[in-house]
């Protein structure tokens, strides 16, 4: 994401030149609208990274009308929160977003975040490919930069509160990496990678005081992967009739065991994964056609009017009437 200085996200006083200090604001950032992210059909992340250098800084504004269906990304993510409030849902783990909060969301676990500020919740997020950091069969130490991301203990936490964060030396990494982004001097990856990994550092340090037992990233990998035809088929069939049996079959478990697994990985249950998904369908047509909430209802998987009724506010906090004529009015942000 290229971003024009023109638009002062750098002080008055800011100055490339060499040993010059520069003063970021993010608060001037172009903001993008988190809605307007783009999901393949499974649910997955994909922004376009430069061919030969696959990082993004990107900078989001959630509404507190935002998808609700859980989704994933190939490439590691580190967010800081400038401002707002929500619920970072991660697996089946839910975390509070406070300002100046950090989180940090791995290759393999489905998360979604939740506005809860009747104005908007703004993020900072560097998006990189593992390889930037460490390639297999690359230098051991390189690896290390990365090992928060993947040695996922059980006590692990996704966020780390702004108390605990160095605040001022990590805005002051972002707003770097912002510049060499922006300017894309000679030599900017050199940079941008150098300012990440003492981002990284800051975190690794973070996590090393913290040592509770491992789990194995492997054998997390390796669930990840079964539970993917699971996820394909619902994004394609969410609107129909999906039994416990046959998802179950799909990913070669006991209906059982399936239960627990996929409770695990999403933080859902199956049922309330597929609400989530016609929910988040939902939203879409009320706001793009003049389909009627009960035709809906009905094309969406729902067995009766009142029943989608209730999901719906359950969900999203007002009824789909409601929410159509808020979004006609422009209250929807």
């Amino acid at each position: 994401m290229l971003y024009d200085s023109r638009q002062h996200a750098l002080s008055a006083e800011t100055s490339p030149l060499p040993g010059v200090r520069m003063s970021f604001k993010p608060e001037l950032l172009p903001w993008e609208a988190g809605a307007e992210m783009k999901f393949s059909p499974e649910g997955k992340h994909e922004p376009e990274f430069p061919e030969e250098f696959p990082f993004l800084l990107a900078s989001y504004s959630f509404p507190r009308d935002m998808p609700l269906t859980p989704n994933y990304h190939d490439y590691l993510e580190i967010t800081y929160v400038h401002r707002g409030r929500g619920v970072f849902h991660v697996e089946n783990k839910d975390y509070p977003i406070e300002r100046g909060d950090v989180y940090i969301i791995n290759n393999t676990e489905f998360h979604v975040v939740e506005s809860k500020d009747p104005r908007q919740l703004k993020t900072v997020s560097l998006f990189f490919m593992p390889e930037l950091i460490h390639s297999p069969g690359g230098p051991p130490l390189d690896f290390e930069f990365l090992r928060p991301f993947y040695d996922k203990r059980i006590e692990f936490s996704h966020r780390i509160p702004a108390k605990d964060i160095q605040n001022e030396v990590m805005t002051d990494l972002i707003g770097k990496i912002f510049v060499e982004t922006e300017q894309r001097q000679d030599g900017y990856p050199l940079a941008i990678k150098t300012y990440l990994c003492e981002i990284l550092l800051l975190l690794l340090r973070y996590y090393q005081k913290r040592r509770p037992g491992v789990r194995n990233y492997t054998e997390k990998r390796h669930d990840f992967q079964r539970l993917r035809k699971v996820i394909v088929h619902l994004h394609k069939n969410f609107q129909e009739k999906i039994t416990l049996n046959d998802m179950a079959k799909l990913a070669a478990m006991s209906p059982h065991y399936f239960c627990k697994f996929f409770k695990r990985n999403t933080g859902q249950t199956l049922t309330e994964f597929i609400l989530r998904m016609r929910v988040d369908r939902a939203k879409e047509l009320l706001i793009q056609s003049r389909t009627t909430v009960t035709e809906i209802a009905f094309a969406l998987g729902f067995d009766n009017h009142s029943y989608f009724d209730r999901v719906f506010k359950r969900l999203v906090g007002v009824t789909p009437v409601e929410y159509r004529r808020q979004s006609a009015d422009g209250a929807v942000e």
